[in-house]
């Protein structure tokens, strides 16, 4: 089995070095007092004689004038198995037992210097290998590129190709590092590697010059959200005060996002104005922890030479559940999924100043867009849709269409998604507005809310026969009106923004609306709203 990952590894701001670390034992020495002793057995619990052991410190580096597979010289356990190491100063070390042959064993440990420390029972198990690839190598540099691990006594060189290959290590979790003349010398924490397993990590060279941490607060002191999202498409917006657009290229392309291990996150570039200095990109999360204000992704910029890596389709995918995302960033409003759905203009509908860059404009009295009825919109008992709103006048009692795959209101197929923001009288009732899902046949659930002008976040979750209102990611009061709701049945009319085609036009402005066919959760809608919000409440910059 392989496991295969591939990392944009952080740039070390070091240079290269000839040497790191003095080793502690098997090669020159700094005296201590402290002593470890060990008895070394197979899986069999058989003693295993003549084994090569070697105490590093954790943060040793294998000398760079040589290369080394680490079979070189060491302390030997004697015939029963028994190891014994001394003059040990103050640290935390790795010790590695290896026989060179088969099996290795791997352990860590801090020592004060001044005790004895018996570890008991150590047992080797097979090896585990890392193996990838360094790209790109060394651009025209004929420099050698070697791989080095914390800790142990390796120094792979790389091969012509950007290959290298570790295939007699201990059991353990690494942090390697690549190294050059070249280049800056780069590290990937992290890297498991099982026993009897390979473990494929594939480095890319950065050419970036800087990076920074974005940090996400779910805690109360930020987005207040306590439960983990999963796959969750994170607005990173950009100014002035956040970023130095000068020291990225024009259009953004050198940009890159990446997990604090190195491995690459899926992003796109909506919208990119150096000389506004601002910019809104969207990147994939795989895990926001719930109630935490530590976890944190990097961003990279500064390389010259970077192509553009900004993919729509992989932040709002179809395995991710979503069904059509529209940016409405520019004049061809299109579907930021892999499905296509692209919105086309009738009447006069436009782009506009939105809530996230570009928005589009809707007069009222004959404009929408028209997403087409491909059979990715066609969703039956689970869906999700959101969407931003701001409706040019918020005291006319008038049904407007976000969203509508209905021809006639009351059609059995289909579902639509509709406000009315004087829905009742607002001198006699706190909550006069609607915000009402349109399912089956006449079958409403309504939300009842108090709207006003302004962006406005708006979401409906369907599971089945059950249905929940949200409004600036808050659950609102709700009701079925006239009737219970029923399952929603797919049809094959077209999904239209901003209308029904014959009636019920929005006058206002719509942006980033999204129709999901799965479910998605009260935390999910209530982090969306704090993450796109002005003001935004999620991702902070340390």
């Amino acid at each position: 089995m392989i496991r295969s990952t591939i990392f944009i590894a952080a740039i070390v701001p070091a240079l290269f070095v000839r040497c790191s670390h003095n080793p502690v034992a098997g090669g020159s020495s700094q005296q201590g007092n402290g002593i470890v002793t060990c008895m070394v057995t197979d899986a069999d619990g058989a003693p295993v004689a003549g084994a090569t052991a070697r105490l590093r410190p954790n943060d040793y580096l294998a000398d760079t004038a040589g290369a080394t597979d680490g079979s070189g010289d060491g302390i030997l356990t004697d015939g029963d198995g028994r190891l014994r190491i001394g003059s040990i100063s103050a640290g935390d070390y790795s010790l590695e037992i290896n026989d060179y042959k088969t099996s290795a064993v791997l352990m860590r440990l801090s020592h004060t210097g001044n005790d004895s420390i018996d570890l008991g029972q150590l047992q080797t198990a097979p090896y585990a290998t890392i193996k990838g690839t360094v790209e790109p190598l060394t651009s025209q540099s004929d420099e050698p590129v070697y791989v080095q691990i914390y800790g142990l006594e390796r120094l792979i060189p790389v091969d012509a190709d950007g290959g290298y290959e570790i295939t007699d290590l201990p059991a353990g979790e690494y942090t390697i590092r690549v190294v050059s003349p070249s280049f800056a010398p780069v590290e990937v924490d992290s890297v498991r590697a099982p026993a009897g397993d390979t473990t494929r990590t594939d480095v890319v060279k950065p050419s970036w010059k800087y990076s920074r941490k974005i940090y996400l607060n779910t805690s109360a002191s930020g987005a207040g959200v306590s439960k983990d999202i999963i796959d969750f498409p994170v607005l990173v917006r950009l100014d002035a005060a956040t970023f130095s657009f000068d020291q990225a290229l024009g259009d953004g392309r050198d940009i890159r996002f990446a997990k604090p291990e190195g491995n690459p996150l899926p992003f796109e570039i909506e919208m990119w104005d150096s000389a506004g200095r601002t910019a809104a990109v969207w990147v994939t999360v795989d895990t926001i922890r719930g109630d935490d204000d530590a976890g944190f992704f990097v961003m990279y910029w500064g390389n010259p030479e970077a192509g553009p890596l900004s993919n729509k389709a992989d932040v709002f995918s179809a395995g991710n559940g979503f069904a059509g995302v529209w940016h409405l960033a520019d004049d061809e409003f299109a579907d930021a999924t892999e499905n296509g759905n692209a919105g086309v203009a009738i009447g006069g509908t436009s782009s506009d100043t939105g809530h996230i860059g570009f928005g589009a404009r809707f007069d009222g009295v004959d404009d929408y867009l028209d997403c087409g009825n491909d059979q990715s919109l066609a969703l039956t008992t689970d869906l999700s849709i959101s969407a931003w709103v701001n409706l040019d006048d918020t005291t006319e009692n008038r049904y407007y269409r976000v969203l509508s795959k209905k021809t006639a209101w009351d059609d059995v197929e289909g579902y639509a998604f509709e406000c009315n923001p004087a829905l009742f009288d607002p001198a006699t009732d706190p909550r006069p507005s609607g915000l009402t899902l349109v399912g089956w046949e006449t079958t409403l659930h309504r939300g009842f809310i108090r709207w006003t002008s302004g962006w406005h976040h708006c979401a409906v979750i369907v599971k089945s026969d059950t249905a929940r209102v949200f409004f600036d990611g808050v659950r609102v009061a709700e009701e079925n009106t006239w009737s219970n709701l029923e399952p929603i049945v797919a049809g094959d009319a077209p999904l239209l923004l901003g209308g029904r085609g014959n009636e019920d036009y929005l006058r206002g402005r719509l942006d980033e609306v999204r129709v999901s066919s799965v479910a998605r959760s009260a935390a999910w809608f209530r982090l969306a709203y704090e993450n796109q919000r002005e003001n935004q409440k999620l991702i902070e910059f340390r």
